[in-house]
């Protein structure tokens, strides 16, 4: 078993022991009314951007993936001026046609597309293999990287009629790259920390390194007088932008922006831009080296949630935003911290899920492209993880049970698995529910039951009544429409997240009987839909349910990119 800890098991155990038991809901005799739904939270405006490119209209054109959009911005205001549904062709890259004409590649369709700035007809060429970066030449060929694994460049009818040509074989991770005013390609490469400039005009084609030393570089860009600009990593919670000297290799930090995976871009004017997929939003690097946004920042696609007191007496909601766990305060949503994803160690995994454990959150993320697909202890305090577990199949959601952990391991060609871990030992781990469950999801506790949401059944069932496990796991109910994130209200009723109607559910765990506390809230259902690659399935991005020690209730809305409050009457 694969574990990374700043503490032994044995204090995982102890945390555990000493602060996971759910405070038992006074059973009232009539239960709790609530008000209407509100907006507590209302995430970014350009939700994942993975790539920014400046049209010779001096706009600024963004791709992005959770929006599922390809956008036109003001390069002065930043007010969308265009944007259009890529449908299933999730953008992934885009450049601008010296006609103006928006293209951009798809990871997910494996199709590189246009489309027209007027009527927004698409017209997109399949590839045999998955696609990255693209650029223009000089005289507007059109090239692209071709297989993640072993890339490779290929020039691509800028009509999207004949056949991709195969120019050469560069490396793994070739990143967003773009032509110099030498009529070159240069090419950021993630993984060996180069740039590289390729002559695609050769015979044969040449490659030669430019600078080196880089910490995961995504990104280039030239600016007017022909500098070069790399989008760079430089520690776990901050990414920069580096200026080059082409012909020395000599490089240097030009601005901090926040950690996460980013691309730069510069401006007809001169100014230079990084959009963060972290935040959904572009900053604009200033003389001094520092940063300002220049599109609003915020969340991109809100998940698990989990409310904790905090030292000064407030109390702090934390979200699990795809990339980015987020410490918001629970009266006025402001944003107190907030922790990327990296592959630095000690960092947070892509969180998906949250459960509070006592003064730390247990967490769960299974985006194995930033090392994920583990259970986590974070310590907001610490700001790191002092417990990491990865041996899992596919790891769905996580709680903590008496001085157990419970989780959702999901399976590739199989129904998804409730597992029971032992505190102590990790290795010592049972089925819960087995035969009874398919797509278990949601998962919520008293101090002696646990019941789980099957998200394909519409089932609610009881796994653990009065600190025993159940040979045959009793239906609370079977009515429900895709049932994620659970919580436990104040009044001692389940709290379920129904995706398939877009309500918040509370039901009696005696009777089974169902109130809707709130209804029309953004989840998305059937697939990611309008929040991102549409070939993805709704639950990767989990519709979390969170009550605060007064009563009211928090519900993520993933689709509608919100974060809800509903307040106790």
């Amino acid at each position: 078993m694969h574990r990374i800890a700043m503490y032994s098991p044995i204090v995982f155990l102890a945390l555990l022991l000493a602060a996971c038991q759910p405070v038992q809901p006074v059973q009232n005799e009539q239960p709790i009314e609530y008000g209407e739904a509100e907006v507590f939270v209302q995430g970014a405006a350009i939700p994942g951007v993975m790539d920014i490119d400046i049209g010779p209209d001096g706009h600024i054109y963004a791709a992005s993936e959770l929006a599922d959009k390809i956008m036109a911005l003001d390069a002065q205001t930043g007010d969308v001026l265009w944007e259009m549904d890529a449908g299933e062709d999730v953008p992934e890259a885009v450049r601008i046609a010296p006609d103006g004409t928006p293209y951009w590649t798809s990871f997910y369709s494996l199709n590189v597309c246009k489309a027209t700035l007027t009527d927004q007809d698409k017209v997109c060429q399949a590839l045999p293999v998955d696609t990255w970066g693209l650029a223009f030449a000089p005289d507007g060929r059109l090239f692209i990287a071709a297989d993640a694994h072993v890339q490779s460049l290929y020039e691509v009818d800028p009509a999207l009629e004949t056949e991709p040509r195969f120019v050469e074989t560069i490396g793994a991770l070739m990143a967003h790259f773009n032509f110099g005013p030498d009529g070159k390609l240069y090419v950021p490469m993630v993984a060996d920390g180069k740039i590289l400039r390729v002559d695609v005009d050769s015979d044969p084609v040449t490659v030669e390194t430019v600078a080196e030393g880089f910490t995961f570089p995504w990104s280039v860009d030239f600016g007017a007088e022909g500098q070069l600009y790399v989008a760079v990593s430089i520690d776990g919670q901050t990414s920069g932008v580096a200026r080059v000297d082409v012909d020395t290799g000599e490089w240097e930090i030009v601005g901090q922006v926040p950690a996460g995976y980013n691309s730069v871009a510069v401006t007809t004017d001169g100014r230079i831009l990084s959009a963060m997929n972290d935040d959904g939003d572009i900053y604009e690097i200033l003389e001094d080296g520092t940063s300002q946004p220049f599109t609003e920042p915020g969340m991109i696609a809100p998940g698990g949630l989990a409310v904790l007191p905090r030292a000064d007496g407030g109390e702090s909601l934390f979200v699990a935003d795809w990339k980015t766990l987020r410490e918001l305060d629970t009266q006025t949503g402001e944003l107190l911290n907030k922790w990327h994803a990296t592959w630095f160690p000690g960092a947070i995994y892509g969180p998906r899920t949250l459960a509070a454990v006592g003064n730390e959150l247990l967490v769960t993320s299974w985006e194995d492209a930033w090392s994920g697909n583990a259970v986590q202890v974070w310590n907001p305090e610490l700001g790191e993880a002092t417990v990491t577990e990865t041996e899992f199949a596919w790891v769905a959601n996580a709680i903590p049970f008496q001085s157990d952990i419970v989780v959702v391991d999901m399976q590739a060609d199989a129904p998804w698995m409730v597992e029971r871990i032992n505190g102590v030992n990790m290795a010592e781990r049972h089925i819960l529910g087995e035969g009874a469950l398919q797509h278990p999801l949601g998962l919520v506790a008293s101090e002696a039951d646990l019941w789980v949401a099957d998200y394909a059944t519409g089932k609610v069932l009881q796994l653990i009544k009065d600190s025993q496990e159940l040979a045959e796991p009793t239906v609370l109910t079977d009515v429900l429409d895709r049932p994620e994130g659970m919580a436990l209200a104040a009044d001692g009723r389940l709290l379920v997240a129904e995706t398939g109607t877009g309500k918040l559910l509370a039901i009696d765990p005696t009777s089974g009987d169902i109130d809707v506390i709130a209804e029309g809230l953004g989840f998305a259902a059937e697939n990611f839909g309008s929040i991102g690659p549409v070939s993805l399935p709704a639950q990767l991005v989990f519709s979390g349910v969170a009550v605060a020690p007064s009563g009211d209730i928090f519900v993520s809305g993933d689709a509608a990119n919100i974060i809800y409050r509903i307040l106790r009457k």
